[in-house]
């Protein structure tokens, strides 16, 4: 599976669901509750949370509605210098007060966020726990609906789950 690794990460994948409150990635900082990065959507709009340390969570909203049922693209690209959100390829110049696209600048730039000796876990977690251990991290704890085309910085998981499958029978 790709890891986020300290320099810059992005995140392209796409998801259908009709449930308004779902976590679709998750990667915190083991027993850090400072470094975290965090994807869901909350009552249909897509909400992507991040922190380098314990003085700042960013979180940041885009897109309404997401959850009907259609597959939507999202790409997430976030670095020390800022972060970049865009929802279903939209284009800047037609974006109406941060509706499908954000971009926002670290000033100062923050420190490294490196996260790779976790899991990244996509669609949920396997225990609660993983929650309850990194109070205000999220909102949401599993996910329901599909997700596909999923790409890492430049590593499809498709790619690297294939390995994992037994194509024996």
């Amino acid at each position: 599976m790709p890891t986020l690794n300290s320099q810059s990460n992005t995140i392209f994948l796409e998801f259908a669901t009709v449930s308004s409150s779902a976590l679709i990635l998750y990667n915190h900082g083991g027993n850090s509750s400072a470094l975290f990065v965090a994807m869901e959507l909350l009552r249909g709009t897509l909400r992507v949370s991040y922190s380098f340390n314990n003085i700042r969570i960013y979180r940041h909203s885009v897109g309404t509605n997401l959850n009907n049922g259609i597959f939507h693209s999202v790409r997430f690209t976030l670095s020390q210098s800022g972060a970049s959100i865009n929802v279903d390829n939209c284009l800047i110049t037609n974006d109406i007060a941060g509706d499908c696209s954000i971009t926002v600048a670290h000033t100062p730039h923050e420190p490294l966020l490196d996260l790779s000796t976790q899991p990244l876990y996509i669609g949920g977690v396997p225990h609660v726990q993983d929650i309850l251990d990194h109070p205000g991290q999220v909102s949401s704890m599993d996910y329901v609906g599909c997700i596909r085309s999923m790409v890492i910085n430049s590593m499809s998981i498709y790619s690297v789950s294939s390995h994992f499958i037994d194509q024996s029978s």
